[in-house]
């Protein structure tokens, strides 16, 4: 697939380390972005086009610091994609209180992170484009699924949310959500 009109552009993408994040941030390199790739441990992406950094999503201060960091040094995020995420297997009755709130801290608090941050930085500039990766397991059962099925279903409503409050600004906000992607997390 090539990829046009994304030459020059700063694309911020969470959850690079791999799957989804580590296939999104190459394809928007070699289509011509900057990208800035995250995860809990910097990622490790050879192409010229990437430069990678440590970020835990959950941390809120630390979001900010690199949206107000990438904007100083890189430039303008024009696109930006909300990938990182978890996974917790396991029935109710044995999800422990650690295990929903570790899930819901990744897959539904860390989007908020990075959403209020870039509707921050992108409202005033009345442009941009943020994407929140969910899964249909936000709408379709699965067993011993639940805290991740529930965190999806948070995510999708913030983006729907989050899309109806920038209408106006110019700054698009969509959610994908992907069936099951046979991606390191899944195995």
């Amino acid at each position: 697939m090539q990829l046009t009109g994304f030459e020059g552009r700063v694309a911020l993408v969470t959850g690079a380390a791999g799957g989804i994040g580590e296939a999104l941030a190459r394809l928007l390199a070699k289509a011509g972005c900057t990208v800035v790739a995250t995860d809990r441990t910097a990622p490790a992406i050879p192409e010229a086009r990437v430069q990678a950094f440590a970020l835990d999503v959950t941390d809120s201060v630390a979001v900010d610091a690199l949206v107000d960091s990438v904007e100083a040094t890189a430039g303008p995020i024009a696109l930006a994609a909300s990938v990182a995420g978890v996974l917790h297997v396991g029935d109710v009755a044995q999800t422990t209180d650690a295990d929903w709130r570790r899930v819901f801290a990744v897959n539904a608090d860390g989007v908020f992170h990075v959403g209020r941050a870039l509707a921050r930085v992108m409202s005033p500039r009345r442009q941009g484009a943020i994407v929140t990766v969910s899964s249909n397991a936000a709408g379709v059962p699965r067993h011993g699924m639940a805290a991740y099925a529930a965190s999806k279903a948070a995510l999708a409503a913030f983006g729907r949310s989050l899309a109806a409050e920038l209408l106006d600004t110019g700054v698009s906000v969509t959610n994908v959500c992907f069936p099951l992607v046979n991606t390191p997390m899944i195995a």
